[in-house]
Formats: C-alpha cells, structure tokens, sequence
C-alpha cells in the first residue's frame, strides 16, 4: 500500500477527530505559509504534552523526528506526520482506526469577533458549489467543537471554523455523488443523530430555558430561610519564640499596653504587621493548641498562659464571635440552577414514563432494569 503524504495516529487510547485534524491542518499551512525551507519545523499550536512556546506565545512541540524532512509534532492526543515539501505542503489523511466523536459541552461559544453582534443565523458567509454555508452553520460547529477551539487564539476561530465546515461539505457532497447517504447504516446512524438532537432541543428549551431567575431567587430564600452557618471566630495573637518572652508580653498586656501594637513590635508570625489580626475562621482551621486555648475565651479576653504550638509560644485575644452569614445568591445561584435543572429532568421523565409504556424486550437487560428499580 502506498505510503501517504500525511497520516493520523492515535497516542495510547485517544483517537483523532476528523474536525480536531482538520483545525490542526489549517492552522499549520496558516502559520507556515504553505511553504518554507526543506526539512523546516511545522508549528502546531497547543500542544498537549506542555511543550515550550514559540515566540508569538504558541505552543509548539519541540520533539522534532527530522528524518527525511518529517516533522512528527503531537496535538490533542494524535500523532501528525507531515512531509515538508519545497513550495508546497501536500494534505492528505490516512485515518489508522475509526475517529471517536469527543464529549463536549453543549454551551454558547463566543466566536472572537466584532462582526458577530450583527450577523444574522440565515447569513450566508460562503458557497460550496451550490450549497451555502451560513452563520448558523458556524454556530452550530462552535458548540461541537468548543473544547478544541479554545487551544486556539479566539482571532482565529472564525476562519477555522470556517474551514472546517467547507471541508465538511466537501465530504458530504462526495459522499452522496458515491451513495453513501443511502447505505442503511448510515440512515440508522442518521435516526439516532435526530434523535439525540431533539433529545438536547427539548431540554435546552423546555428543562433548562423554562428556569428563570425567579425561580432561582425562590430556590434560593427556600434554602437558606433558617440558614444557621457555623461558628466563626476572630482572634489575635503574638508569636514569639521563648515561653519567657510570651510571659513578659502577658503581663504587658495586664499593664494596659495595646495588643495591636505589641504584636507590630513583638510578633515574629506573618500576621505581626497587621497587628496580629487572624481575621475570622472556623473550628478546625488552626492547629488543637491554639483552637483549644481561644474556644473557652470570651471576647475581648486574653489567654493567661502563653500557648505552645510546633510555631513558637502564643499569647492570643479573642476578639468576636459569630454564626457565619448566608452565602450571597450570586455565589450559589449556578449550583441553585443546577439543582432546579436535576429536579424538573427527573420530574419530566417521570411524567414521560407514565404516559408513555417503556417494554425492555432483552432478558438480562429487562431482569437489570427490574433490580435497579427495586433497589430505588
């Protein structure tokens, strides 16, 4: 078999994307100009395995395999082997092993560019023969390829998107002039993309875009109604080295001197120059002497013994207790979301599952279903 210009491998268990080549392909003959000396390093960005950068602040694979001017440079967890070629790079793909769809977050992706905020769904921004390719077209391989992209400046986004959908429809116009759109496997693969599509339709637009903020503003006064936080407790101390010295530091302190400024002067712990002010913390913060010592002291008390920790000797006053305060609802509104999001999905496919019989006709599959709902 013919060796090609330009192959695909996969490193350990990770399989290439046909999208994640192709956003690689491009960004190297960008970079490259498609041209350059023999034998001369390709520049993939975001390498992965942390490789140091180049001077524009990209990374670039530095583990170069110069053998008969191939560069072997690793991204995403592929192996790229590209040939370099006196005024010309050639692309051509050789895929080892069937390409694994990556798992990516179904979430609006800002695409870097001013022009955006105009542009309408239905724009057409390039032909491919006869078909258009439209804003929506890019949107939609946004949010397939959001991981990916953001290896990649956001300046750089559109025109690899871009690239990336012409050589979609390149593929698919080839593969419908061969048939292949009528091959019963890919109807059947074709049913499931339809299916989960409107599986992820209806829970965007009836699940999740039914939560407003109302309704995240009364999960929120519901929850925390009788919130009652843990005790927190503010405190300063002196630290010094001698038990001596802590001792003469106490009976200052019973002379009148200001804990404040005797900690400035005194205090060989980080906190010193700001007086020896702990601010507020809970139980279990500081280490079991000192906790111990300032738990039975009332606020504005001073301990009487100097405290020994593995840091030195402390002479410690407590200043305040408090129960901690409710957290503020833009602190926990998304996780409050989230937690409305759990409850009207399981709600939804109860009310589904009612309506709508579900037979399991496998055996072992049906004999599973019946002991996890037991379990339940």
């Amino acid at each position: 078999m013919a060796v090609l210009p330009y192959q695909v491998a996969p490193i350990g268990n990770l399989a290439p994307t046909l999208e994640i080549v192709s956003i690689a392909v491009h960004v190297a003959a960008r970079r490259n100009a498609l041209a350059g000396e023999r034998g001369r390093k390709l520049v993939i960005p975001s390498c992965m395995q942390g490789r140091p950068t180049d001077k524009r602040g990209l990374n670039a694979c530095q583990r170069c395999r110069n053998a008969q001017s191939t560069h072997t440079p690793e991204i995403g967890g592929i192996i790229i082997t590209v040939p370099l070629r006196k005024g010309l790079l050639m692309f051509r793909f050789s895929m080892r092993r069937p390409a694994q769809a990556l798992a990516v977050s179904f979430l609006a992706l800002s695409l870097g560019s001013a022009s955006l905020s105009a542009a309408e769904p239905e724009d057409v921004i390039a032909k491919v023969g006869d078909a258009e390719i439209t804003e929506a077209d890019i949107a939609f391989a946004a949010q397939d390829l959001g991981q990916e992209l953001q290896r990649f400046p956001p300046a750089q986004w559109r025109q690899l998107l871009l690239d990336v959908v012409v050589d979609m429809e390149l593929l698919a116009q080839a593969a419908r002039k061969d048939g292949l759109d009528q091959d019963p496997d890919f109807k059947k693969q074709l049913e499931f993309l339809e299916l989960r599509a409107l599986r992820n339709a209806y829970l965007a637009q009836k699940v999740n875009g039914g939560i407003t903020e109302d309704d995240v503003q009364a999960a929120y006064d519901k929850q925390f109604a009788d919130f009652e936080g843990p005790e927190e407790i503010n405190a300063r101390h002196i630290l010094v080295k001698e038990k001596a010295e802590a001792e003469a530091i106490i009976k200052e302190l019973e002379g009148g001197a200001d804990f404040a400024e005797l900690a400035k002067e005194k205090s060989t712990g980080p906190s010193g120059p700001g007086g020896g002010d702990l601010g507020y913390f809970a139980k279990g913060q500081m280490v079991k002497p000192f906790e111990d010592a300032v738990l039975v002291l009332k606020p504005g008390e001073i301990t009487k013994e100097p405290v020994e920790t593995q840091f030195g000797w402390h002479v410690i006053k407590l200043e305040d207790k408090r129960n901690q305060e409710k957290p503020a609802l833009e602190t926990v509104a998304n996780e409050l979301r989230q937690q409305l999001v759990r409850e009207r999905y399981e709600a939804k496919m109860t009310e589904l599952k009612d309506a709508i019989a579900v037979e399991i006709l496998d055996e072992n599959l049906a004999k599973s279903a019946e002991e996890e709902e037991s379990s339940q």
